[in-house]
This record gives structure tokens, sequence and C-alpha cells, in this order.
């Protein structure tokens, strides 16, 4: 029953980390996607 509760809170805490990254990732995101496509159209 311990380690059914561990992996809730395993993924309750990956997913705050995924939409902390989202934040970061919406605030930056246009600099981001601008350099990702540049770095996709060289290669």
């Amino acid at each position: 029953m311990e380690n059914y509760k561990k992996k809730i809170y395993q993924k309750r805490r990956a997913l705050q980390s995924f939409i902390k990254l989202k934040r970061a990732f919406l605030q930056h995101g246009k600099h981001i996607s601008m350099l990702y496509i540049s770095g996709f159209s060289l290669r």
C-alpha cells in the first residue's frame, strides 16, 4: 500500500515539475521555438 502511495506521490511531483517546465517554456516560448526552428532548418 505504501508503494502505491509513493507512486502517486511521484506522479504528482512529476506533473508539478512538468507544469513548471511548461510555464517556463511558455515564458521563453517564442525565443526557444525560433532557436529550435533555425537549428532544425540548419540540419
